[in-house]
């Protein structure tokens, strides 16, 4: 505790040691994880195909389809990032921004909770929510979800700042600065969705306080409200310089309003509460903390500073249950940064065995605290367990890093169990962040980036690049249709006319059905791909061929064992062929 004070009340020394600990959490998988489909990879394409020469940065398209609901800025982010990099063909070169965002996010979090509970909460309040899954899956993939929450958090903590000072306190003309700016930013990233979270909170708040709403005075600044307005106007009116609003309206009226309050629409009706089972899922490992730390909050629900982070949470999840049928894994993450600051309320909260305050009971003697805290190591297991098996589903072996990291998990998650039964919060709360970062590296880099046969897309390119080092050449899909062919092949809507080589890429089972002009000069297969088609529930067995110019000249050609036909059985996988 002494330790964690001198780093805390040294907002430098604390901002550095939640970078290293986003960076160690999210980056390795960032940098590693394949393009995922499917919409961080129409992202991605979109943004590369911004870089073109013929690319233009107002009229987004993904290959001949106009992409008007991407928010432009997101898209611009995507493209200089992956510019400034050097990486514009590869996925990792446009998910920069969502690391950056996640980095934020983290930041505001413990400054926020600084200005609200003070230092030590703050800091492990922002470190429990770096782990949380939500947040790990919004951090590795090029989607706007990372940018939209550190908006949230600037704006939210603003908010809370002005509700918690007290009436000759002001806390100034900076936060109410930051209040609009971060309102300005959300708006630009995702459109309504950070206004309407200010609204509900600042609504709960009001009708709480019985109509009072004085408070919100101090958050009013008229320069900061301009800049609101200049930065949520900035997407209509770049569309309107470069001649394409009319294009972006149309589509708007055409596809329906609904395109702008998020990323996905879903196909199928919401069941009712699957958003909660979302957020509860995607609160782990954090969620540990769920239940005393939400009693705790309950029992102090009158305090200005709990009461901000609960009107946070509950009416935003109650409008989600009623009114949203968007995809919960890109909502729920605005709830995270409340709940990891409440859970860190409860790690930091002062306690002597058998003398407590404000009301605040011995929860390590509850039996449902001592069940809930079984059972979420039960969870670890389970979860270590069933990712060292999954690759032995798809015919290949653990490596032995995996096993490392999956022993290290285990270890930790111990460790975090024996703290809370005993009442060591704190060592439960340090124990738990050390076993996130092994459980993150060991899920995403490790494990899901090595299953090779998943990432179907990836392993062409593979493939293709191997013929391509022999002699170069543009390439051409049918019959696997996912986004990430698009992106990793380098699709465009050209003709063969214009490549002296073409390598055909088809799905075996596709090409037996079809007659098509193009495979007139088809020769033989000079390189097969075995994949597994995890959205489908179906294997492929993909054959890349040569166009215009015979076979002949890549039979010494050097590819992997992997990709030479002779080793690729018909035979599926798992489970069916594709059809």
């Amino acid at each position: 505790m002494r330790a964690l004070s001198r780093i805390a009340e040294q907002p430098l020394s604390a901002a550095v040691l939640l970078v290293a600990l986003v960076l160690a959490l999210h980056l390795p998988g960032n940098f590693l994880l394949p393009p995922l489909d499917r919409t961080e990879v129409i992202y991605a394409q979109t943004a590369k195909q911004m870089l073109e020469a013929e690319g233009p940065w107002t009229a987004p398209k993904f290959q001949s389809e106009p992409k008007f609901e991407k928010p432009l800025a997101v898209l611009w982010l995507q493209s200089a990032s992956a510019w400034v990099s050097g990486e514009v063909d590869q996925i990792r070169g446009y998910r920069i921004p969502s690391i950056l965002g996640t980095i934020l996010a983290v930041l505001f979090t413990y400054w926020g909770g600084r200005h609200l509970f003070g230092v030590q909460v703050g800091i492990i309040g922002a470190a429990l929510l770096a782990t949380m899954l939500v947040v790990t899956v919004q951090a590795t993939l090029a989607m706007p979800e990372a940018l939209m929450l550190a908006g949230t958090c600037a704006a939210l903590f603003a908010l809370g700042t002005a509700y918690t000072a007290s009436e000759d306190a002001d806390p100034g003309r900076r936060n109410a600065l930051q209040f609009w700016l971060a309102l300005g930013v959300g708006a630009l990233v995702n459109v309504v969705t950070v206004p309407l979270i200010v609204f509900l909170t600042a609504l709960a708040l009001v009708a709480f306080d019985r109509g009072d709403a004085g408070w919100l005075k101090r958050l009013w600044s008229l320069p900061g409200f301009f800049m609101f307005l200049v930065l949520a106007a900035l997407w209509p009116i770049a569309l309107w310089m470069g001649g394409t609003l009319d294009a972006a309206l149309a589509q708007w009226r055409t596809d329906g309003l609904h395109l702008l309050l998020g990323p996905q629409e879903m196909k199928w009706r919401v069941l009712p509460g699957l958003f909660v089972v979302f957020l509860l899922l995607g609160m782990f490992p954090a969620g540990l903390f769920l239940g005393p730390a939400m009693l705790t909050a309950w029992r102090e629900r009158a305090t200005p500073a709990i009461r901000v982070l609960l009107a946070w949470v509950l009416p935003y999840l109650l409008f989600l249950e009623l009114f949203t049928r968007k995809t919960p894994l890109y909502m729920v993450q605005a709830m995270l940064p409340p709940l990891a600051m409440l859970f860190a309320v409860w790690v930091v909260r002062a306690r002597e065995r058998g003398v407590v305050g404000a009301g605040d009971d011995i929860v390590e003697e509850r039996g449902w605290y001592k069940i809930g805290t079984i059972g979420w190591l039960l969870l670890v297991v389970g979860l270590v367990v069933a990712l060292w098996v999954l690759p032995f589903l798809l015919k290949l072996s653990v490596s032995p890093l995996a096993v490392v990291l999956g022993v290290v998990t285990l270890a930790l998650a111990v460790l975090a169990t024996k703290a809370m039964l005993s009442g060591h919060r704190l060592a439960a709360a340090t124990s738990l962040i050390a076993m996130a970062v092994a459980f993150n590296n060991f899920v995403i880099p490790v494990t899901f980036a090595g299953l090779k046969p998943v990432w179907v897309a990836t392993e062409v390119r593979a493939a293709v690049d191997a013929l391509r080092r022999c002699r170069p050449g543009g390439a051409w899909i049918e019959g696997y249709n996912e986004p990430s062919g698009v992106f990793e092949l380098g699709l465009r809507d050209v003709s063969l006319a214009a490549f002296p080589l073409y390598f055909a890429v088809t799905d075996s089972v596709w090409k037996k059905g079809q007659e098509d002009p193009k495979t007139v000069a088809e020769m033989s297969p000079v390189a097969c791909v075995a994949g597994y088609d995890f959205i489908h529930s179906c294997s492929h067995r993909i054959t890349v061929t040569v166009l215009k110019s015979g076979s002949s000249s890549f039979e010494n050609c050097e590819i992997p064992t992997r990709f030479r036909c002779k080793n690729v059985p018909d035979k599926p996988m798992i489970g069916r062929m594709c059809k």
